[in-house]
């Protein structure tokens, strides 16, 4: 009995630890996401709601790539482009 109420505490405990990893993990994501809105917008104006959600379905690391190739994006084109060819 004793053994149960130990192993049920440390599935607990690792539970927790990995709701509060995975937690963390999101809001990052959403913290470079919402940053790279904001930069995409001053440079190029106003997304389409299109360029939104695809901006809201890239992983981590579409991203970050993307955070880098938009300093050498000259035209709004360029987005597009990109954009478009992010595999689903």
């Amino acid at each position: 009995r004793e053994g149960m109420a130990k192993g049920k505490a440390e599935g607990l405990k690792e539970g927790k630890a990995e709701g509060i990893e995975e937690g963390l993990a999101r809001g990052l994501r959403e913290g470079e996401r919402k940053l790279l809105l904001r930069l995409l917008n001053r440079r190029f104006g106003t997304l389409t709601t299109q360029e939104e959600t695809q901006l809201g379905d890239l992983s981590e690391e579409q991203l970050e790539q993307l955070g880098q190739d938009f300093l050498d994006f000259k035209s709004r084109d360029e987005l597009t482009t990109w954009l478009s060819r992010i595999e689903k």
